[in-house]
């Protein structure tokens, strides 16, 4: 009892010391005083050490450097640790709860509580892929006399399995993928076309994964040029594995357009048509039509469309681990060139002559009373007939002249250009390795 006695003696007395010190005769002390917003200034003399915290951010899973655990990383890409530190005074007694500020829905908020020392306060959370932006959560520390909001922002991650349009992957044409760790596996991919795209990763896992402009046999509907890869610009903390960048421009479309066919031949001349003079047995002459002239030939086809060009590459990588980045640059094919023009059709041949005789005296030689010939309009193909008429008179009908041939088929057109490489610029670690390229290049290392 005695013991006790002495060391209440010696606190009261201890803080009639610290009362006396700023004048003021309070009886107890200022000790880590709260911060809050509206708190009235304190006295410049009075010795403050305010309660602050600080957050970091861990997942329940760190990936190892041999890949060792990837598949136990895999499976907890978005699960994460949020930690509030004390770094000055205690929060003992003091709740956490954050709400996920870019959700579009009613979520259900995280809460937690500091440990029996006030020291320290964790909370688990999952994001969800309903989008590849950054999560920002919006988290409160509440108690007594103390309330503060924070941001904490936690980027995603996302595992790749195929071939990906990079429109499937974010909400608008100019959004930014900013990643925590983008995981490309065995034939993944992220293809962007003729679009730009701006992406950030803190790590790339890529198993032989690609990043392109175009995919593979990309080509230009018909009657379209191939349009040019668009902007690729990536900046990573570090890539592990082996990546495949390929710039490749879209092949030009089909050449759908084809010549006009060509006029046709102008009236069947006069020389085509049959010619024949009586004389005494018989007629003589070309009685009978001669072909028509062959049609004008097709012309030629138009050329190809031209493919586009590959797009280019900005590229950022501050570490490699056991890596190798290659970047294949594949022009866009122009497409081959369109058929030739269909041949004109052959003229209408000769008119064959009709002739009217009667016979004089029974026996007599034919007489002519007329030959005639009209234009031909048609190409039918008719034979010589006679057809008789009353008093030993009649007609002999001679045949038209064939229809001129076809014309031939135009050539094809020339293929069109294919595209061409445009510069992309290389920076690894930290720009000690920099360099413009246009053409094929890589690097291996692990760095």
């Amino acid at each position: 009892m005695k013991n006790y006695f002495v060391l209440l003696v010696s606190c009261l007395a201890l803080v009639g010391c610290n009362g006396g010190k700023g004048g003021s005769g309070d009886s107890s002390p200022v000790q880590n005083p709260v911060m809050t917003e509206g708190v009235k200034e304190f006295d410049d003399e009075l010795e403050i050490f305010p309660s602050e915290f600080e957050t970091s951010v861990k997942r329940r899973v760190e990936l190892k450097s041999d890949l060792s655990n990837l598949e136990e990383f895999k499976n907890n890409l978005n699960n994460y640790k949020i930690f509030f530190t004390a770094t000055h005074g205690s929060f003992k007694n003091h709740a956490v709860v954050c709400t996920d500020a870019t959700s579009d829905k009613e979520v259900i908020p995280h809460t937690g509580k500091f440990d029996y020392l006030g020291e320290e306060a964790q909370i688990w959370v999952n994001l969800y892929l309903n989008h590849l932006k950054p999560v920002v959560f919006l988290c409160r520390v509440t108690g007594e006399s103390f309330d503060q909001m924070v941001e904490v922002k936690i980027k995603k991650s996302i595992e790749l399995n195929s071939n990906n349009k990079v429109s499937s992957l974010r909400t608008h044409k100019d959004e930014e993928l900013d990643l925590d760790t983008l995981i490309l596996n065995p034939n993944a991919s992220i293809h962007i076309d003729e679009e730009d795209l701006y992406l950030k990763a803190n790590t790339i896992v890529s198993l032989n994964g690609k990043l392109m402009t175009f995919p593979p046999r990309a080509e230009a509907r018909p009657g379209r040029e191939g349009m040019s890869g668009g902007y690729l610009k990536v900046r990573a903390g570090k890539v592990i594995g082996d990546l495949g960048i390929e710039l490749r421009g879209q092949n030009g479309g089909f050449q759908s357009e084809r010549p006009k066919k060509p006029s046709d031949i102008p009236p069947t001349p006069d020389y085509l048509h049959g010619r024949c003079v009586e004389n005494q047995e018989n007629y003589k002459g070309e009685c009978q039509g001669k072909k028509g002239i062959k049609g004008y030939n097709g012309e030629m086809g138009y050329m190809g469309l031209p493919g586009g060009n590959t797009g280019h590459l900005e590229l950022f990588v501050k570490g490699l681990r056991n890596s190798e980045i290659k970047v294949n640059y594949f022009p866009g094919l122009g497409s081959q060139g369109g058929e030739g023009g269909e041949g004109g059709d052959g003229g209408f041949g000769g008119r064959g002559v009709r002739v009217r005789y009667r016979y004089e005296g029974g026996a007599g030689p034919h007489r002519i009373d007329a030959i005639s010939t009209n234009q031909n309009t048609k190409c039918v193909q008719s034979a010589v007939r006679q057809q008789s008429g009353s008093k030993g008179s009649g007609y002999i009908y001679y045949k038209d002249g064939d229809c001129g041939d076809k014309g031939e088929k135009g050539q094809r057109g020339e293929p069109g250009y294919n595209g061409g490489p445009e510069t992309s610029y290389i920076h690894l670690l930290d720009e000690r390795i920099s360099q413009d390229i246009d053409e094929n290049w890589s690097y291996k290392g692990s760095l």
